[in-house]
């Protein structure tokens, strides 16, 4: 994946937490995407942070904001 790709995939996931009420404090990138060792067959790995996760019951708003494309 191009750089870009991943950027633009990162962006739009922050962007789908927020549309899900989830406010995003910072997100941190990790694993080969960072490292350079990735294949076509890696994922994104990413951290991130919100204190709208404490006590978060629904977790299912954070699988969701994430969307194939």
């Amino acid at each position: 994946m191009l750089q870009a790709d991943i950027i633009n995939s990162i962006r739009q996931y922050i962007i789908n937490l927020t549309a899900d009420g989830i406010s995003v404090t910072f997100v941190v990138v990790f694993g080969s995407q960072v490292t350079g060792k990735a294949t076509e067959l890696s994922d994104i790995d990413v951290l991130v942070v919100s204190s709208d996760f404490d006590n978060m019951i629904d977790r299912s708003k954070t699988g969701n904001a994430y969307c194939c494309g």
